[in-house]
């Protein structure tokens, strides 16, 4: 008999703890028959700005539209520039277009696969307004080395927090470490909704305010349009979920963090490349990424036992398709390209058991032993 599948991720074990709350709460917004705003919204906000440390928090309908409004928000567009990381997902650069404003891509640290800070004074002009850097797969990004060189020159950080919920850089909250931190609650994240959510949070008033309009048709209150926005609200039950699980969010992540401690262990000795982390950087492991040769074989091996196995991302941002006008090379970005074709994510979620990790550990060991 075959040993059962290995998901990537399961978000059925996170929630069936919380199923008769989470189900009591469909139930609450049901009967109150405020589905859009109200109290869970509005407590939600300010549940999630207190625990990230910051001042202000705006509910958002996705993540992409946090990082399109903050550019909006910021003045940036047509004619602008704004720096970026060359891996992510497409959504940070997406939002950047979207925006009227050009992304110009930034090659990415080899230990860390976040924004190399070392590129940064070579991409810059007079055109540049803001650098978004992406604290991928849950890893802060060199925040102290980007703050200073961003404030040398006057720009904006938007952070990129999407994968990054929880996670600290000495001894702060991603997403108050720039002027403006963009949170993704898609259902797989760290901190998931039960469908499409997003936030903003900033220490800024005028900031926050801005952002809450755009969001809103321009206004705050009904019939007020000051300016040309769009409709990008969270709804009543994404944040009453979003309430019940922000509360369990801080030991989900320890369970994330002790299964990728037990991984490390267990493929220390394997021909593995694993991401670094340096002191300061507390890591939430929204992904547990190794890097291998021959990874396209590791894959489909893999998979074929039965484990999960995924690539975040497959082509660097400056790759894709809606970029080949733009002339780029594989060589304007080495790294990347590199990590691109060497990356492999493997399971990792809270309520994975330690046999789990053991099984998917063995079976890469074993899949790299025979190519």
């Amino acid at each position: 008999m075959s040993e059962p599948q290995i998901p990537l991720v399961d978000i059925q074990r996170q929630h069936a703890p919380l199923r008769a709350e989470l189900m009591s709460l469909v139930d609450d917004v049901f009967r109150s028959s405020r589905f859009v705003g109200g109290i869970h919204v509005e407590a939600f906000e300010q549940e999630f700005a207190a625990y990230c440390g910051a001042l202000h928090c705006i509910t958002l309908g996705n993540g992409t539209d946090a990082l399109w409004i903050a550019l909006l928000a910021l003045g940036i567009g047509a004619g602008d520039e704004v720096i970026t990381t060359a891996t992510s997902f497409f959504a940070t650069a997406e939002a950047i277009g979207l925006s009227g404003a050009t992304a110009v891509f930034c090659d990415i640290n080899n230990d860390l696969a976040t924004l190399d800070v070392s590129c940064l004074d070579s991409l810059i002009t007079t055109k540049t307004k803001a650098i978004i850097p992406v604290h991928l797969y849950g890893l802060p990004a060199e925040m102290d080395e980007i703050g200073n060189f961003a404030r040398s020159q006057g720009l904006y950080i938007i952070e990129d927090c999407a994968h990054a919920a929880g996670a600290r850089y000495r001894n702060r909250r991603v997403g108050t470490l720039g002027h403006i931190g963009c949170f993704s609650f898609y259902p797989t994240k760290n901190l998931g909704a039960m469908g499409d959510a997003g936030a903003i949070i900033t220490n800024d008033q005028q900031l926050a305010t801005r952002c809450r309009m755009l969001a809103n048709h321009g206004g705050l209150h009904k019939y007020e349009h000051l300016m040309l926005g769009t409709n990008s609200r969270m709804d009543a039950l994404q944040a009453g979920f979003l309430r019940a699980k922000l509360r369990h969010l801080d030991a989900w992540n320890s369970q994330r963090c002790a299964i990728a401690e037990q991984y490390r262990e267990l493929l220390a000795e394997g021909p593995i490349e694993l991401i670094q982390s340096g002191t300061g950087y507390g890591h939430v492991n929204h992904l547990f990424v190794v890097r291998v040769a021959k990874r396209d074989g590791i894959l489909a091996a893999l998979r074929q036992a039965g484990i999960g196995v995924d690539v975040h991302y497959p082509t660097p941002l400056p790759m894709l398709p809606a970029y080949s006008d733009r002339g780029f090379d594989r060589a304007d970005f080495p790294i990347a390209c590199k990590h691109a074709s060497t990356t492999l994510s493997l399971p990792i979620f809270p309520g994975m058991r330690e046999r789990e990790v053991q099984r998917v550990s063995a079976q890469l060991l074993s899949a790299l032993g025979s190519k």
